[in-house]
């Protein structure tokens, strides 16, 4: 039975959502391997199914491209508020509860705007909202084609503890996914492929591996502006954001 699925992105990082309220929905690691591959299926950096939670407005189920679960996505989080917001589930200026993989978040989502939208061909006059088969939500005016962009905030959990490593200039903590913080110099030139790959399978971090990120603090005036890289396990590769990192 062909399956609706809709195209988020968060600063960059991009997802496959689906409305699974109805739990009929069961994805293998091979069908979640193949819909974000960007050379042989669809391409994104990971999958969210929205389910039925008993006391919250949602729970979110979270994989990564290769088809693991289990971790929390900061963005993913985000985007899959923006979901439910378009499902009708939430509303924008009330506090929104869901349930991840990490625990219970609490997000709101602060602001609506609509863009005009150029990579989708016009559509014929509609009295309703439409959607672009691209999935992405789109309201349509007369005269152009828009799509919604949402500000969500989100909460994270508490960091419990920070493991440190000073003669690499590194940290390691889990923020609802594991990270190691690496500080470095030149960050615009530095290997984030090579070394991302190597520390993200560390045997320090064994079994799960971590994703890494990069930083290097540059002074901007007054202030000191944290540049960052990640590399993400799951992903295998850099992407251009990441929420819990």
């Amino acid at each position: 039975m062909p399956q609706k699925f809709y195209k988020y992105h968060g600063a960059g990082n991009d997802f496959f959502l689906a409305d699974n309220r109805a739990g009929k929905l069961s994805l293998s690691q091979e069908q979640i391997r193949r819909l974000c591959d960007r050379h042989i299926g669809f391409g994104a950096d990971g999958v969210m199914l929205l389910e039925d939670s008993p006391d919250a407005a949602f729970r979110m189920v979270f994989y990564n491209p290769d088809g693991s679960g289990g971790m929390m996505c900061g963005n993913g989080g985000r985007c899959i508020v923006a979901f439910a917001a378009d499902l009708g589930l939430v509303k924008s200026g009330e506090p929104i509860t869901f349930d991840a993989p990490d625990g219970r978040h609490q997000a709101e989502i602060l602001s609506v705007t609509e863009r005009l939208s150029p990579s989708f061909k016009r559509l014929p006059p509609v009295a309703e909202p439409v959607e672009a088969t691209a999935g992405k939500p789109l309201s349509q005016s007369p005269q152009h084609d828009l799509w919604s962009e949402r500000t969500v905030r989100l909460k994270m959990r508490d960091v419990s503890g920070i493991r440190t490593f000073p003669d690499e200039h590194a940290c390691f903590l889990d923020t609802g996914t594991r990270h190691l913080v690496k500080f470095v110099n030149c960050l615009k030139d530095y290997p984030v492929l090579s070394e991302g790959r190597t520390l993200r399978g560390d045997p320090r971090f064994a079994p799960a591996g971590t994703n890494v990120n990069f930083v290097e603090p540059v002074p901007e005036g007054d202030d000191v502006v944290l540049h960052i890289r990640t590399f993400e396990k799951g992903v295998e590769d850099e992407t251009l954001a990441c929420g819990t990192g």
